[in-house]
């Protein structure tokens, strides 16, 4: 067992998967569900990305030869897309781009919508009052109910972008096809799938702990964890271009 890939495949893939920095997105995106249904969709966006994420670490030799890229080159050009997506988490841009888009899109909706007379503001405030308090025990009391029915309900209103992107996205998709390429021989390539589906694991522990995270542990803290990972990640990516570029210095000696 090569203990030093799966380390440095288990490494990588926590650093790039964020999951500490995406804690705060998850949040936002769950805050008004149950806990209940928010562990089922954190189960379903963690099990989509993984199933994409296995593809991609089984077909990659596959997918290389399609478009003929040999590994030095991926090796390179990989590497230097991991050494930016470093870079964004350490300096936190990836979740104040996504926290950006979020707040851009309902006021785009509500520029582009027209405002409501005085009579229907009415209207709709009476319907409202007689109808609000009905329509809200009756979803407390269906949710209460059926947890699995409210997830699935709501999954596809959370898989764009938390499985994908923020999980399954081009940086993890290439750390996932890079260690695939890597893997000698069968046994291998199931080790790594194995520390896949560990470190996904890992993060629906920490997306399904999130609310208390950031209740006792303070965001502080958590930005200062992303910052580490950020480093370990750019320690890896720097490690992945200098063997692509093995090749030309080899050949220049």
């Amino acid at each position: 067992m090569n203990w030093e890939l799966l380390g440095n495949f288990f490494a990588a893939l926590i650093g790039v998967l964020n999951p500490i920095g995406k804690i705060a997105v998850w949040s936002e995106l769950t805050r008004a569900l149950p806990g209940s249904v928010r562990l089922r969709l954190a189960f379903w966006n963690c099990m989509i990305a993984g199933g994409l994420l296995l593809f991609f670490l089984w077909a990659g030799k596959s997918i290389l030869s399609f478009f003929g890229i040999q590994l030095p080159a991926f090796q390179l050009g990989g590497g230097i897309l991991l050494f930016m997506t470093a870079i964004s988490l350490f300096h936190g841009k990836v979740t104040e781009e996504l926290h950006t888009k979020q707040a851009e899109e309902p006021e785009l909706s509500s520029s582009s919508s027209k405002t409501p007379t005085f009579f229907q503001r009415m209207f709709f405030w009476m319907a409202s009052s007689l109808r609000g308090n009905k329509i809200h025990a009756e979803k407390k009391e269906r949710v209460r109910r059926s947890p699995e029915l409210e997830a699935r309900r709501q999954l596809p209103r959370i898989v764009v972008p938390m499985a994908v992107p923020l999980l399954a996205g081009p940086g993890t998709l290439t750390t996932v096809l890079l260690f695939g390429l890597m893997a000698q021989d069968r046994d291998e390539s199931l080790q790594l799938s194995g520390m896949l589906l560990l470190s996904l694991f890992f993060v629906l522990g920490l997306l399904s702990a999130g609310p208390w995270l950031e209740r006792y542990i303070g965001q502080p803290l958590l930005i200062a964890f992303t910052r580490i990972f950020a480093l370990l990640l750019a320690g890896i990516a720097a490690q992945l271009i200098l063997e692509g570029l093995a090749p030309i210095l080899q050949g220049q000696d």
